[in-house]
């Protein structure tokens, strides 16, 4: 490749051709419509029907699957069982831990 398409921090200068990007707007529209073709609302309530399945089963992965669709990814990371019983204990809402409130308390007291 010969030609510097970095900058001196590591950065792609403007202009390079190292990289073909992303791919265009109507390439992902014709994958969509591809997926969208091969999968009914029919095949999909099957799927999410075995997903309920299987996570009532036991299938963790199942459980995870479902999850992420019907609550979404948590932003913030789970208060450990500590906290938890010192959220309790203070009588405190979960939302001033994941605020960082209550979480700046417990430390400052630790």
């Amino acid at each position: 490749m010969g030609v510097d398409v970095r900058d001196q921090h590591g950065r792609f200068i403007n202009g390079n051709s190292a990289s073909p990007g992303r791919p265009p707007r109507k390439t992902e529209h014709a994958y969509m419509r591809a997926v969208i073709g091969a999968c009914s609302t029919d095949d999909w309530s099957a799927i999410v029907s075995k997903a309920v399945a299987d996570a009532k089963a036991g299938d963790g992965v199942a459980r995870q699957w479902l999850s992420r669709y019907l609550l979404g990814n948590p932003e913030g990371k789970a208060p450990t069982p500590r906290e938890i019983e010192i959220m309790d204990a203070a009588g405190a809402e979960e939302s001033a831990f994941q605020t960082g409130v209550l979480y700046a308390q417990i430390n400052s007291k630790s």
